[in-house]
Formats: C-alpha cells, structure tokens, sequence
C-alpha cells in the first residue's frame, strides 16, 4: 500500500481497504488473523527484501544482506547471516530503527517463544549488533530458504523494553499462558 494513490493525483487522498471481517487482535506478539496482519503489516516493518515484480528475484527493502558458513559446534555447520540495515528507517513516531532493534526483537521472542514467530527463531543460535546499523544471525542450518523464514517483524526496542520486570507476566498474559 506504501504508493498506493488515486489515478490521477501523485499523492494524498483517501484509500478504502474492504475487509472481509474485522480484525480481532492487533496485538503484533498475539494477532493470528489475516486480517488482524492486514494492519499490523502497515504499521511494523521487518522484511530484509522485497520481490521484483518483473524478474522475482529479492531485492533489498529494509536491508542488504551477505550470508556465509559458520561452525556452530564442531564439525556442525549453519549460516551466518549479516544484514546492513537503511540508515533513513524512523519508526512512526520518528525514532531510528537501529541494528539494536532488531537485536532487542530476535532476543524477545528467543526468551518468550510466542508461536507465531516459533519458525522464526528455531533455528537462531544467537544474534550481535556490531554497531549502528549490522545485525548478524547466526542459525545452526544452512539453506537459501533461511533468507525467507527468519525476517521478522522490528519491534521498537525504547516502547517495548519499557515493560521491565513485568515483562514475564504480560507476555504470558498476552499468549493466554
């Protein structure tokens, strides 16, 4: 939707999504719902890559990315994936989206393991921000398709650190442990 505009005006207007029902929880760690991700996709970003409508390949998007072997444990090998996030990236209320972010995102839903990102982090050993803007994955697999499954939405790391010491209790209250 991000350049969705009316025909004949380059900008600004008015777009009417039609809904087949109404979402049901716009919570992004319990939204389960088609249409509860139908928002939630306008308001979190996440996606390393878009696909080139014209040849399908990915593209970046959100970040640049290399991959290559690592040795999570002897003789056992996985990728190392190290994505280069864009430096003009503001949340909606204008704070940066930093590698730190990311960071703080991949080690919430480690700690926490909400179902809906389960496939997201099984895979994921640990994660490092280097600095400002490099996010490295490290996954105790190998496979082209990693790419695709370990995105995962960014969570602002200075609204949701805020839950603090109750963050156990919220989670599992937001998961209806």
């Amino acid at each position: 939707l991000f350049n969705a505009h009316l025909k004949d005006m380059p900008f600004g207007g008015t777009l009417r999504f039609g809904f087949k029902s109404e979402p049901e929880d716009l919570n992004p760690i319990r939204g389960q719902w088609v249409w509860d991700w139908y928002v939630l996709q306008e308001i979190y970003e996440g996606v390393p890559y878009a696909v080139d409508p014209y040849t399908l390949e990915d593209i970046p998007w959100t970040a640049t990315w290399k991959t290559e072997p690592w040795e999570y444990a002897p003789g056992k090998k996985g990728m190392k994936i190290t994505y280069k996030l864009a430096e003009n990236m503001t949340f909606h209320d204008g704070v940066p989206v930093t590698a730190e972010d990311v960071k703080f995102t991949y080690e919430f839903f480690m700690k926490y393991q909400p179902p809906r990102y389960l496939p997201v982090i099984e895979k994921l050993v640990k994660v490092e921000a280097p600095d400002k803007y490099t996010v490295v994955l490290y996954c105790n697999v190998s496979s082209y398709l990693l790419l695709h499954t370990i995105y995962t939405i960014i969570l602002p790391k200075h609204i949701w650190e805020k839950v603090g010491e109750k963050t156990v209790e919220i989670v599992e209250k937001l998961l209806g442990y």
